[in-house]
């Protein structure tokens, strides 16, 4: 991130992410609409096309392929509030050749919110909930603390702020 952008105020930051992301999540997706298409309706004679090949019929796009006919629209605003079946999803959906108006507008919601867990360093807070909900409850019991030792930290400096004014008013 460029550092006039990082330094700048929450809405320059968030703008910046979420202009970051809708590129990236529409760039997976047509690379793989693209190549997807390529490799599957051609057959494969060299060594790149062959190695593409095996990727886009891999583990990966079949998650994310069965994820889009399973669930629809839902799981592509959604994929985004994680991390790594993101990419997956937008990739499948380039996979299975979705309708680019339809995946734009699922995809939107999802831009958004990503660009607002980066900008405002909630995606600790998100990852650790999602991580105690799945059954690992150790990274959430840290962000609490953190957020708790923060709170108190913000709240002693107030109250130090506080006598120290009402020590040089009442003199």
């Amino acid at each position: 991130m460029p550092e006039f952008v990082a330094t700048g105020p929450l809405w320059l930051i968030f703008s910046f992410l979420l202009i970051v992301v809708f590129c990236r999540a529409q760039a997976t997706y047509w690379l793989a609409f693209f190549l997807a298409n390529r490799t599957i309706h051609t057959r494969a004679t060299n060594r790149m096309m062959r190695a593409l090949h095996t990727w886009f019929t891999g583990p990966i796009p079949k998650r994310g392929k069965a994820a889009l006919e399973k669930w629809g629209l839902v799981i592509i605003p959604l994929s985004f509030l994680t991390i790594g079946f993101q990419t997956a999803v937008n990739a499948g959906a380039g996979f299975v050749s979705m309708r680019w108006r339809q995946y734009t507008i699922a995809m939107f919601p999802g831009c958004l919110a990503w660009a607002a867990m980066y900008s405002m360093g909630l995606l600790a807070v998100w990852t650790a909930a999602v991580q105690a909900i799945t059954g690992t409850w150790w990274p959430l019991l840290i962000v609490i603390l953190a957020l708790s030792a923060l709170t108190w930290w913000r709240i002693s400096i107030r109250r130090r702020y506080r006598n120290a004014a009402e020590h040089c008013l009442g003199s």
